[in-house]
């Protein structure tokens, strides 16, 4: 069976091509999932409880 080297290499660049253009796909959805985590990230302290401040304090205070 003969293979053709020219339609082996064509063949080759073709899918190579193809993960190149999945690769940048990913990574911009990457990068868009990082900066969209980035501007919802919520402050902490508002989400504490009031007894999670207090206990917070105490051990704060020991530590000084």
């Amino acid at each position: 069976m003969y293979i053709d080297p020219t339609m082996t290499i064509l063949v080759h660049r073709v899918e190579t091509e193809q993960q190149v253009a999945k690769a940048e796909q990913r990574r911009v959805i990457a990068e868009r999932a990082a900066a969209d985590k980035a501007a919802r990230r919520v402050p902490k302290a508002p989400a504490r409880t009031p007894i999670g401040r207090i206990l917070r304090r105490n051990v704060e205070t020991r530590e000084a």
